[in-house]
């Protein structure tokens, strides 16, 4: 099976290319973790881009990618295994379990490095929004994360550098984030 990443944007973003925000797609690829399916791109905005993927998992546990500074928001609709992410100041590594039917945020002003450990040939299939940290303060919602603590109720994992919630994923937006995902494959 051979991995596709398509890369589109969309003719009001005024962009020349869908650069990845966060983590690319390719950086994926190259570490393995994937052995096969699609991933697109869609460039929306300077510093504003959704990826829908529909990929089955390759090496159990790949190498670490890194993500730029960025807001991350998924929602997986098919997932299983487990994230881990380093904290830049050599803490340790925070652990994220996937499941399907959640939709993850994850904060990271500094950007982050993670490693996954997926079982191999399992499908994962979902929608990531990446929000870049100058499109945040431009609408002017940069200061508004700054109340997500450990306190918080959805709050999964944090450090210093980067904050991590969960929550079941709403009907109504499953039901948008599944009709966007078929339009698109």
């Amino acid at each position: 099976m051979t991995f596709h990443i398509q890369r589109r944007t969309l003719i009001q973003s005024e962009l020349e290319s869908a650069a990845s925000i966060g983590v690319d797609p390719a950086d994926v690829a190259s570490a393995q973790l994937v052995s096969g399916g699609l991933c697109k791109v869609f460039g929306i905005h300077a510093g504003l881009n959704l990826t829908v993927f529909d990929v089955i998992a390759g090496t159990a546990l790949g190498e670490p990618v890194r993500s730029a500074p960025c807001l991350a928001i998924d929602i997986l609709f098919n997932a299983t295994g487990r994230g881990w992410i380093s904290p830049p100041d050599g803490g340790e590594d925070l652990s994220i379990p996937y499941r399907r039917g959640m939709m993850y945020l994850t904060f990271a002003p500094p950007g982050a490095t993670g490693r996954y450990d997926v079982p191999a040939g399992a499908r994962f299939h979902g929608i990531d929004i990446r929000i870049g940290l100058d499109f945040l303060e431009r609408l002017g919602w940069l200061g508004a994360f700054a109340v997500l603590t450990r306190g918080h109720p959805h709050h999964v994992a944090s450090c210093g550098a980067c904050w991590i919630g969960a929550l079941s994923l709403p009907e109504r937006i499953a039901g948008q984030a599944k009709a966007c995902s078929t339009a698109v494959f």
